[in-house]
């Protein structure tokens, strides 16, 4: 060769093996780390499981619990609080006026009861002449009562109607007897009956004792013998003509 040519160096080829085999040093490292990390892993996962279950049921019962109580609570304070819906209480509107209609209704009709036992019993003396049917009455009136206080306002008027009328047939029975009594009591003074007048008189003072009546036709009745003398006296001067003793005698009856 030439000084300016390039030497020629001889190129040696390598074996190279057909099949790759691994290196066996190094997967055995790689392995080594793997296995490594996934026990890391799994003890951390055992830590985290074992510190969730255990740790934080004790932190929220813990002391510490109570100003984040309080904090919830003034944050709920600050909130308006849900309005619970209204509800009715007693009867409905319509209803509730229906039943103070029936009510002062009911009302209505025992006072009118009222007033009538007031005049049966305070003027009429009914208790000294029809005690049984006065009673019977003040039961119904009693018994509607009873219905009344149980709002059963109807029935109760129902039962006040019913005392009205037997007291109004009283009232009507009262009055009968009082007039029969002083007709009777004058047709006998008329006849010169001073028993039967003073009987007369005495049922009528059962039904009204302070009519002015009644006193002035016991004041007759009570005089009635005497008048009677006079008659019988001013009866005999007329059979002897003394016109003047019988004309006497009928003035001073």
């Amino acid at each position: 060769m030439t000084a300016g040519q390039d030497e020629f160096v001889t190129i040696r080829p390598r074996q190279v093996a057909l099949s790759r085999q691994p290196d066996k040093p190094n997967s055995t490292s790689r392995i080594s780390v793997g296995v490594l990390l996934v026990g890391a892993g799994a003890t951390l996962l055992i830590a985290i499981g074992v510190w969730v279950f255990l740790y934080l049921p004790s932190e929220s019962a813990s002391p510490a619990a109570p100003p984040v109580q309080a904090a919830n609570t003034v944050v709920a304070q600050t909130q308006p609080a849900a309005q619970p819906a209204p509800t009715v209480v007693g009867a409905a509107p319509y209803e509730a006026l229906q039943i103070d209609r029936e009510r002062k209704r009911a009302q209505e009709t025992l006072a009118r009861f009222v007033k009538l036992q007031i005049k049966l019993d305070e003027e009429m003396h009914v208790r000294a002449w029809a005690i049984e049917p006065f009673n019977a009455a003040q039961q119904l009136a009693n018994d509607g009562d009873a219905l009344f206080t149980k709002q059963q306002f109807e029935d109760a008027m129902g039962n006040y109607e019913k005392g009205i009328a037997s007291l109004e047939t009283l009232r009507v029975q009262g009055e009968a007897r009082f007039n029969d009594a002083m007709t009777s009591a004058t047709h006998a003074i008329d006849e010169r009956d001073a028993a039967a007048a003073e009987a007369a008189y005495t049922i009528a003072a059962s039904v009204f004792p302070d009519d002015a009546r009644i006193a002035d036709g016991r004041a007759r009745a009570q005089r009635l013998p005497q008048i009677i003398e006079l008659f019988d006296e001013a009866a005999r001067a007329v059979e002897r003509n003394d016109w003047r003793t019988a004309l006497a005698k009928y003035r001073a009856i």
